[in-house]
C-alpha cells in the first residue's frame, strides 16, 4: 500500500521543459545527468536542446511529487505555529534567525504537526491527535506483464472514512503462493489465527501488540494454559509439574490433546515379550560363559601369568563381571507391584524398593570392575616410579592394602548411591 497521489501538472510541465543546458543554468546537476542517461536509453537522438517531454518512451511523470509538496506544506504550517509561539513567549521581541533556530524543539514541532491537514490537487493527509496519518491509500499489486514486472493499482482504502474500494476482481489479483492453502484461492484476511492446543502465542510488533501473534509449539514437557486478558484468550505454555506421593516424586507429561498433564506411570519390562526373551537369553549365556572362564582361571591360579595379574584383585573383577550379568535380571524379574506371575506384568508398576535394588546392583557391579583395575594400575605406576629413584619397595603395595583401597572405593560408591 502507498499513500494515494496524482501527478502535479505544474511540476510536470516545468520538468518536461527542461533540457541539458537549462538544467545546468538552474544548477540542477541531477536533472542534467538524468537527461543524459535517458538519452542513452531512448531510441531518439538527443542534443543539448532535447527536453524530458520529448523522451516519452523513457520519461514518465512522478506522482510522489505531490506527497513531497504535501509534507512541505504540513511542515510549513507547523513552523508558522511555532514561530507565533516563539514571539508570544518572548513578548514580541525579536524571534528571527538564530533565536528561532535555538527555540525550535523537535518534540514541540512534532506535536504541532498533529491535527494538521495538507492537500495538493484533492489529495489530502490528515494527522490526528495521536500523530497517525489519516488519508487515502492505493492498494498495489506486483504483477508480471509479458515484458516486465509492474505495480498495478487494484483498489484504495480511506482510513479516515473506513471505506475500501476494489477496482480489480480477486481472480485477477496475483497472490503469493506461500500464503495460499488448498481450500482457498484467496488468502484469509486475518492478522492472526487461533493457536492450537500444544502451542503458544508469540506477540508480534515493536509494542508487543495484543492484536497480532504467531503460534509456536510448546516443548515436549509443556502444555497449553489459556488465560483471559482484556476479554481475549491468551495461549501460553506451562511446565508440567511434579508432585510428591508417598514420599516419592511423581512426574507428569503433556496429554496428547496438549491441554493438560497426566501422571507418568512407570512401566516394567514384560518377560513374555520377544525382545525381552532375547536379552535374557544372551544374559544367561554370557553369565554361564563367564562362570566357565572363572573355573578355568581358578584351576590355573598357580600359573605364573595368572599370578602376575594380582590374583585377589582379579577375583574381585571376576565377581563384578558376573554381578553385572546378574544385575540385569533384576530389571526383568516379576517382583513388582501388581505382578504375581510373568503373564500378569503387562500393566504392573515397579516396586519402590525393587527400583532402588536395580540401581544399587548396577552401580555396584560397575564399581567392583573398575575399582580393582584402578588400584592395580596405581600400584604398578608407583612401583616403576619408585624403582627409578631407589631400590626401596613402595609403601602400601601389599595385597591387604590393595584390598582395603578397593573396599574404600566400593564403599564410597554404595554410600553415594544410598544418599542419592
Amino acid at each position: 500500500m502507498k499513500i494515494a497521489s496524482s501527478n502535479d501538472p505544474t511540476f510536470d510541465k516545468h520538468f518536461a521543459s527542461l533540457n541539458a543546458a537549462k538544467a545546468k543554468d538552474l544548477g540542477n546537476e541531477f536533472a542534467s545527468e538524468f537527461l543524459e542517461t535517458a538519452c542513452q536509453q531512448s531510441s531518439r537522438k538527443c542534443d543539448e536542446r532535447t527536453t524530458f517531454g520529448e523522451l516519452s518512451d523513457v520519461y514518465h511523470p512522478e506522482s510522489t511529487v505531490s506527497l513531497v509538496k504535501m509534507s512541505v506544506l504540513l511542515l510549513e504550517s507547523a513552523l508558522a505555529d511555532l514561530f507565533l509561539r516563539c514571539r508570544r513567549d518572548k513578548l514580541g521581541k525579536n524571534c528571527n534567525g538564530k533565536e528561532f533556530r535555538e527555540y525550535i524543539n523537535s518534540d514541540d514541532l512534532q506535536k504541532l504537526l498533529w491535527n494538521k491537514q495538507g492537500c495538493v490537487d484533492n489529495n489530502c493527509v490528515d494527522i490526528d491527535q495521536y500523530g497517525e496519518g489519516q488519508t487515502k491509500y492505493s492498494i498495489m499489486n506486483f504483477q508480471r506483464n509479458p515484458h516486465n514486472y509492474t505495480l498495478q493499482e487494484i483498489g484504495s482504502y480511506n482510513t479516515k472514512k473506513g471505506i475500501l474500494e476494489m477496482t480489480t476482481p480477486p481472480q485477477n489479483i496475483t497472490w503469493n503462493p506461500k500464503i495460499l492453502n488448498f481450500e482457498n484461492d484467496v488468502p484469509l484476511s486475518i492478522c492472526s489465527s487461533t493457536c492450537k492446543m500444544g502451542q503458544r502465542q508469540k506477540q508480534m510488533g515493536y509494542d508487543n501488540s495484543r492484536c497480532c501473534w504467531i503460534c509456536e509449539d510448546c516443548s515436549k514437557h509443556e502444555y497449553t494454559n489459556i488465560t483471559m486478558i482484556d476479554g481475549l484468550p491468551n495461549y501460553q505454555c506451562q511446565q508440567c509439574e511434579k508432585y510428591t506421593e508417598s514420599k516419592l516424586y511423581i512426574y507428569t507429561s503433556p496429554v496428547q490433546s496438549g491441554d493438560g498433564c497426566e501422571k507418568i506411570v512407570p512401566q516394567s519390562m514384560d518377560v513374555t515379550d520377544p525382545f525381552t526373551i532375547v536379552i535374557l537369553t544372551l544374559d544367561v549365556v554370557c553369565l554361564l560363559l563367564t562362570s566357565a572362564l572363572l573355573v578355568i582361571y581358578v584351576k590355573n591360579k598357580t600359573h605364573r601369568l595368572i599370578k602376575a595379574t594380582s590374583l585377589e584383585l582379579s577375583y574381585i573383577i571376576w565377581f563384578g563381571v558376573i554381578f553385572s550379568y546378574v544385575s540385569l535380571l533384576f530389571y526383568f524379574l516379576p517382583l513388582q507391584t501388581g505382578c504375581k506371575s510373568p503373564g500378569d506384568c503387562n500393566n504392573a508398576s515397579p516396586n519402590t524398593y525393587w527400583c532402588y535394588l536395580q540401581f544399587l546392583t548396577f552401580s555396584l557391579s560397575f564399581t567392583t570392575i573398575n575399582a580393582p583395575m584402578l588400584t592395580r594400575v596405581n600400584r604398578i605406576y608407583r612401583i616403576f616410579k619408585t624403582g627409578k629413584k631407589s631400590a626401596a619397595k613402595p609403601k602400601f603395595i601389599e595385597t591387604k592394602y590393595q584390598l582395603i583401597i578397593v573396599g574404600v572405593l566400593v564403599a564410597v560408591q554404595v554410600s553415594t548411591t544410598l544418599l542419592y
